[in-house]
């Protein structure tokens, strides 16, 4: 085909490449706006045989839903003409990469991990791949891999297309089993894996030959090449994971796509962890750093999107069918501060990235992460001695899976980052920081120092005297602003370091058991260790969040309490307090205890938001403004500033005012995920949909994430999409299953896609179980309530939805009345929705999303609607 040719709804604009199996076409989906790739059979291979391969392929990757598999878009057959519609990936494939020769161990490392990730999924579907080669992968140029062509997949119950004792692959990189044409499963895929990574490391393959006969007898019969005389500098632990990967016989091979990634997440960059169902908020910056979390207010349909993550991931969610998402419901315990990008040259921004620790020693582990997250929160004690410091959150840096100084720099604007290493060294841990200057690559300063774990009282401070003379902080200043609410009890100490440090990677699965018994170890030790007690506090608030368990939500607030009484100068006690007594309802409370922080650290932009959180999800909006634009002016180089006036603007229906807040914090950070997620979202809302669609496309090139992935659901759905709805919200429910409002969301979305409805009671049973449970520990969530309702009313329960409607308080309404007014329609209630329409006439977004909800269709064509809209 030709450049200008059109095919069904696609137009061909260039060929991308041929294969064996097919040619490939750049080309525009005319009725969607997007580019996709066009993967068809040649003619003359067009036989019955071939087209069930090709179909099966459609199949098979259609099957699968995972960020580091090409998605596919449809498969069509056209005046003969069989092919597949898939996304167009921008980069490069591995093989077109490696023709410039080897590469960095840690690249290497990272990609063949994202590669094991894709596969994990497919496998756990019962699908193999059967042609993983570095011709397959793509690469970003953000470094993201996709792996493309499951042409020769074998999925469940699909009919076997090749011959008697034919192999199907790619000769060099078949398996012992493919070669000579016996049974393959998923290990023949790890086999293929282990081959392209001794590809990337050594810029060979393992059995090159010049015949075909030559390589499938090497790759049965010859040892591996060595790679310690290959690429000496390879680790040897990453050496005997390609050997293993390698091995002749299936039983001896990684047993699993995850146990082989496990084994190489040591040696490279990629220490991600999913999403965090609870996303922890921006938090005041002031001594002694928790671990903060706070819940998002969540309106229904997936804006989702609108998740803010700056400090510690501060986030909020609007609904599909809302145009007013709430703010962040709660200040974080955390004691952090929001990632501030800055244009002063004397403002130093500051990131820790996570110690490396060398050797295997676990004790070394969780106190390297615990001195990680005490050194982050002297950063706040360094703030009000040198008002030029200010840090970006360890537990941000981690959930964002920042490892290298350019990242830091690049994502958050960071002038200085501090490495290091952390190793046992007889009975101690001797760590080695590293002073670096991201915008040249410098380093700047170095410092060593022991923690002794049987003196660790001693040994913080020590640390944290050290870190200061590393950033030129006079360290007896920090060591006398670093002291309050400690102890002196050396196993008081040590419990509290390691249960801040699995409290810092509270996402991490059993971290937060973990972080809860060392914690309480903390306070059984020394009752007056105030620090301690907040940390519990902070720790039991999370755990209650995740579970819904309301015991621990009473006992959260019975530890933070207990730490403001033992130091009522620790601001960090208070802040944390502040965010339990926020989502537990007691915003009054929570108000008093944000004034007091700010009254113990006076001039921190940090503690404005803090309190316009709690002032935006109180109902007062107007107070909540005035203080995130004093949080403005404190530091007008903030984009998270920017970024959480955008979205109180959005929650007051002012969307026009909200695009010009997040515009003004994409200035200040332009490859940030988050911002462009929130200015999609925003598009959303006043029914700019295409380019919502390019805004989350380009936040989802930045950065996979679930919100993402279900705010395009929610763009795709308003464009009656839904298949593509389904799509998007499916991949963010592989990514984290936790969230009620992605289960609602597919209940939705399946009611209107033929052949799914089947699928649409079970996703919002799933929905009402874990919105209720949510709303035992916080019951004035209203947002949650809102869904809950229509949940309700979309399963039949016409008693219940309404109930849940009365709970609402009238000046808590404006908000959620897109669902209330869906409740009163799909319970027969239309007299009660028209009214919500006349009041959402006063604002013609409000009004697009009424026009383009089908729930509203019936709605929309009764005549009083009509007149009303004739009217405005």
């Amino acid at each position: 085909m030709n450049p200008g040719d059109r095919i069904s709804r696609y137009r061909i604009q260039r060929a991308l490449g041929k294969g064996g199996m097919g040619v490939v076409y750049l080309a525009e989906d005319t009725r969607l706006h997007r580019p996709v790739a066009l993967k068809f059979l040649p003619t003359e291979s067009l036989n019955e045989h071939d087209k069930l391969r090709f179909l099966n392929e459609a199949r098979a990757a259609a099957a699968i839903r995972h960020p580091n598999i090409c998605p596919i878009h449809d498969v069509e057959e056209v005046d003969g003409r069989l092919f597949i519609s898939m996304e167009y990936l921008e980069g490069e494939t591995l093989s077109r990469r490696l023709r410039r020769g080897s590469i960095l161990v840690e690249q290497a490392v990272h990609i063949a991990m994202q590669i094991a990730r894709g596969l994990d999924k497919a496998h756990s579907l019962g699908i193999v791949h059967r042609d993983i080669k570095s011709g397959n992968v793509i690469l970003g140029s953000d470094g993201h891999v996709s792996i493309l062509d499951f042409g020769l997949a074998l999925l469940p119950g699909a009919e076997r297309i090749t011959q008697a004792g034919a192999a199907l692959g790619t000769p060099a990189y078949m398996s012992p089993e493919q070669c000579d044409g016996s049974a393959v499963d998923s290990r023949t895929d790890l086999w293929a894996l282990g081959v392209v990574l001794f590809e990337m490391l050594t810029g060979t393959l393992p059995f090159r030959r010049e015949h075909l006969s030559a390589i499938t007898h090497a790759i049965v019969h010859d040892p591996v090449p060595s790679l310690a005389v290959l690429r000496p500098e390879v680790p040897p632990d990453v050496r005997r994971v390609v050997e293993k990967a390698l091995s002749k016989k299936p039983s001896e091979r990684w047993q699993s796509a995850r146990e082989m990634e496990a084994a190489l997440k040591p040696f490279g960059p990629d220490t991600r962890a999913p999403e965090p169902a609870e996303q922890p908020t921006m938090t005041l910056l002031l001594p002694h750093s928790g671990g903060g979390g706070a819940p998002k207010s969540r309106s229904r349909l997936a804006l989702i999107g609108v998740i803010v993550a700056a400090s510690a991931a501060a986030g909020v969610y609007l609904s599909m069918r809302s145009a007013a998402p709430s703010p962040p419901r709660t200040a974080s315990p955390k004691n952090s501060t929001a990632p501030a990008v800055s244009s002063k040259t004397n403002e130093k921004l500051i990131a820790v990235l996570p110690f490396e620790v060398l050797g295997n020693s676990t004790d070394a582990t969780e106190i390297a992460n615990g001195v990680a997250e005490i050194l982050t929160a002297a950063l706040a004690d360094f703030e009000r001695i040198d008002s030029r410091i200010a840090a970006i959150p360890s537990n941000e840096i981690q959930r964002r899976n920042i490892n290298t100084a350019a990242e830091a720099k690049r994502i958050y604007g960071a002038t200085w980052v501090v490495s290091g290493t952390a190793q046992a060294v007889g009975k101690s841990i001797q760590f080695a920081l590293t002073l670096i200057d991201p915008a040249g690559s410098r380093q700047l300063a170095a410092k060593v120092f022991e923690y002794d774990p049987a003196d660790p009282v001693a040994s913080r401070r020590r640390a944290v005297s050290e870190f200061a003379g590393l950033l030129s902080v006079n360290p007896a200043l920090a060591a006398k602003a670093s002291i309050g609410g400690e102890t002196e009890t050396p196993a008081a100490s040590n419990a509290y370091l390691k249960g801040r440090g699995f409290l810092a990677r509270y996402d991490v699965k059993g971290n937060l058991e973990k972080a809860i018994a060392q914690l309480e170890r903390a306070v059984d030790a020394d009752s007056n260790f105030a620090l301690a007690h907040s940390a519990l506090g902070e720790a039991l608030w999370r755990q209650s969040r995740a579970t819904g368990d309301a015991k621990l939500a009473a006992q959260a607030i019975a530890h933070g309490e207990r730490a403001v009484q033992l130091d009522p100068q620790l601001a960090t006690a208070h802040t944390s307090l502040a965010a339990i007594y926020t989502t537990s309802g007691r915003e009054s409370d929570a108000i008093r205890e944000l004034k007091e922080a700010q009254t113990l650290a006076p001039g921190s932009a940090e503690a404005a938001r803090e309190l316009a959180r709690v002032y935006a999800a109180s109902g007062r909006f107007d107070d909540a403004e005035r203080a995130y634009r004093e949080a403005i002016a404190a530091r007008p180089t903030d984009w998270y500033g920017y970024l959480l006036l955008g979205l109180l603007h959005t929650q007051r229906l002012e969307y026009e005012k909200a695009v010009t807040a997040f515009e003004q914090a994409r200035e200040l950070t332009p490859d940030n995920d988050l911002v462009h997620r929130n200015i999609g979202v925003a598009y959303i809302s006043m029914g700019r949909y295409p380019e919502a669609v390019s805004e989350l496309q380009r936040s989802l090139k930045l950065k996979s994430s679930a919100s993402t992935y279900a705010s395009l659901a929610s763009a795709y759905y308003r464009r009656h999409q839904y298949a593509e709805a389904i799509a998007a919200v499916d991949t963010a429910l592989d990514l984290d299953p936790k969230r009620y409002y992605f289960w609602g969301n597919l209940g939705i979305y399946c009611k209107w896609n033929p052949g799914s409805q089947g699928r649409s009671r079970s996703a919002l049973d799933k929905a009402i179980e874990l919105a209720r449970r949510f709303l035992e520990v916080s019951p004035n969530d209203m947002e949650v309530r809102a869904d809950l309702a229509e949940y309700y009313a979309r399963v039949g329960n016409k008693n219940a939805a309404l109930a849940q409607i009365d709970r609402i308080p009238q000046a808590q309404r404006p908000p959620v009345m897109d669902r209330i007014a869906i409740v009163y329609e799909l319970t027969g209630n239309r007299a009660k929705a028209l009214p919500l329409l006349a009041a959402a006439l006063k604002n013609p977004a409000t009004w697009n999303q009424f026009k383009d909800d089908p729930e509203l269709a019936g709605l929309w064509a009764d005549p009083a609607v009509q007149a009303l809209r004739q009217g405005r």
